[in-house]
């Protein structure tokens, strides 16, 4: 599937025309693929986006990156998930099949590149230095992004990022606070 029918694609399951106005549009991992979808399928609907641990940008021919066992979840990263989807989840005994399909979904999204070229919006990127993006390709990102600033967290892995509020809000509230 190409990277334009993705976006087709998920600009119609998520229904962005029928969404109200904001002036945030902010998410975490796949949450921050979603508010990318926002983003480029309703630009007028997005005024600021804050996007902490999601890769939009994948080139052709670049698959995800081999991750080292420092950036992979560890098995309390595991359990911590596992807590939060019994706690959300209609029925909690699908957490396997969730994960596996969820990991399938990331290593065959396509990435954006013109598409991000085309974002007008303020954007604050927020990933650790062990995150599941490697910095290089974090930082190509970036650099496709008009209006971005990116902050990494040092010692911080994908999972990791959930356990540094503190750090994290430092980062947000002045993006927010600037025009």
């Amino acid at each position: 599937m190409s990277s334009r029918a993705a976006y087709r694609h998920t600009r119609h399951d998520l229904r962005i025309s029928e969404w109200p106005a904001a002036l945030l549009r902010d998410g975490f991992s796949l949450g921050g693929l979603v508010a990318y979808a926002v983003a480029l399928g309703a630009p007028a609907r997005v005024g600021k986006l804050i996007v902490a641990s999601a890769d939009a940008h994948r080139p052709p021919g670049r698959q995800s990156a081999p991750l080292d066992d420092d950036r992979m979840p560890n098995p309390a990263d595991f359990q911590q998930m596992r807590d939060a989807y019994d706690a959300a989840a209609p029925d909690p005994a699908h957490f396997d099949e969730f994960t596996a399909r969820t990991s399938a979904m990331v290593h065959e999204f396509p990435g954006w590149t013109d598409e991000l070229r085309s974002l007008q919006v303020p954007t604050l990127l927020i990933f650790g230095d062990r995150d599941f993006s490697p910095l290089p390709d974090v930082v190509e990102m970036f650099d496709l992004l008009p209006d971005a600033q990116l902050a990494v967290l040092p010692g911080t892995t994908h999972m990791g990022m959930t356990r540094r509020p503190g750090e994290v809000l430092a980062l947000i509230t002045p993006f927010l606070d600037a025009c």
